[in-house]
């Protein structure tokens, strides 16, 4: 087990992450249910999804290039500066995603982020912490859920290129 860090959301997280939350998660009575055994790994799960999803947009604000797409191949270019500021957020958002929520993948898109943005030695950081993920023996229940939506292996032969 690892134990998990406080995370500070700003107002505008907080909200963001609630409504979206609000609109996975609602039934037509208006409750949220889900399995006792799984609901604080979920609510975990599905605010560090929004932080993400927030962090994507923030890159792309900033100049770069979508993440959360199945053969995403990082750019850099010290000609094509991002904005400073939204490289920035998108930095600070996908590093609390990371820490609510350490789902391998997550950090796969977060060294995407540091790529693009120029950091390249704290990128690999991020990369490695993936191809560690992987090797998890038991994942959480929910883990294997969030990863199914995406193509590990490429991420994977991706992240081990971009590392050497």
């Amino acid at each position: 087990m690892t134990q998990l860090v406080p995370v500070v959301l700003t107002d505008e997280e907080q909200e963001e992450c609630e409504q979206t939350i609000r609109e996975l998660t609602q039934s037509d009575e208006g409750r949220c249910v889900v399995k006792k055994e799984i609901a604080e790994s979920f609510q975990r799960g599905m605010i560090a999804h929004c932080l993400m999803s927030r962090a994507e947009r923030f890159l792309i604000a900033a100049g770069g290039s979508a993440v959360h797409i199945t053969f995403h191949v990082p750019y850099y270019s010290p000609e094509h500066r991002l904005d400073d500021d939204l490289g920035e957020r998108a930095c600070v958002s996908a590093a609390k995603a990371c820490a609510i929520y350490p789902l391998p993948i997550y950090f796969f898109d977060f060294g995407c982020i540091l790529y693009q943005i120029g950091k390249m030695e704290e990128a690999k950081v991020a990369f490695s912490t993936f191809l560690r993920g992987l090797e998890q023996v038991e994942p959480e229940p929910l883990t294997e859920i969030w990863q199914k939506q995406r193509n590990i292996q490429s991420s994977a032969r991706l992240a081990k290129e971009l590392i050497q």
